[in-house]
């Protein structure tokens, strides 16, 4: 995970008073690392250079000096990567779950991740803040389940965020901090008819209007239409809903 200079090339040349050019000409690293014309080996951006993606590379480098006429040189120069004790991670970064799901609900199961396959057994811990009152974690399963304390509304927040800290009890692997990010699904919210009862007079005639019924949605989805229809009651064949 190298970034920047990586290293300078040197020269020798019997003419002391001249001054040299480089440039990069191929080699198996030539994808990751760049050469000045000043000699700098440098990490392309983007670039990832990973011990456990490759050991060593290759590069191959022509140095021209300031002579007239300018001579030149080709030389292959052999990259060492060391590694580097990289902290573990979860082995997630996302979860998902339907908006409302009851406490208990299973969100995931989480585990570690350890960038040099290492055998350390490591500790998961749900940190304190963020949202992290409405959900629940078992350090000894890695299961992440919904809290009695959850307020798991789509409409109104509908992404919520943990933090976790991986450490190793006996010290071998480096403590990290990690996020997840646990996305909520919209769910259909069905509507609530708030009128329960409506007065009209024994002298009504036909047409009459009685009242109006009211809908509430109480989390209104995008695009939702409501429809309203009679489907029964002792009343059902004198009155006409529009």
């Amino acid at each position: 995970n190298a970034v920047g200079q990586v290293a300078n090339i040197q020269v020798s040349d019997r003419d002391t008073d001249q001054t040299h050019t480089f440039s990069l000409t191929g080699g198996t690293g030539a994808a990751l690392f760049s050469v000045t014309p000043a000699g700098a080996i440098v990490v392309r951006p983007g670039a990832i250079v990973d011990y456990e993606q490759g050991t060593s590379y290759t590069l191959q480098v022509l140095a021209a000096d300031s002579g007239s006429p300018p001579l030149a040189a080709q030389a292959t120069i052999t990259l060492s990567v060391t590694d580097q004790n990289e902290a573990p991670t979860l082995n997630q970064t996302t979860a998902s779950i339907a908006e409302n799901s009851p406490a208990g609900t299973l969100v995931t199961t989480l585990g570690t991740t350890d960038p040099e396959n290492g055998t350390a057994a490591l500790t998961i811990t749900l940190l304190t803040g963020d949202d992290a009152a409405e959900f629940d974690f078992d350090s000894t399963t890695g299961e992440l389940t919904v809290s009695d304390n959850a307020d798991l509304n789509f409409e109104s927040t509908p992404q919520k965020t943990l933090r976790f800290r991986i450490s190793d009890p006996n010290g071998i692997e480096p403590t990290n901090e990690v996020t997840l990010t646990v996305s909520l699904t919209d769910a259909n919210d069905p509507p609530i008819i708030v009128t329960s009862q409506l007065i009209v007079s024994e002298l009504a005639v036909p047409g009459t209007i009685v009242g109006r019924v009211e809908i509430q949605i109480v989390e209104p989805d995008i695009g939702d239409t409501v429809s309203v229809a009679v489907v029964g009651g002792n009343a059902q064949g004198l009155f006409a809903f529009e």
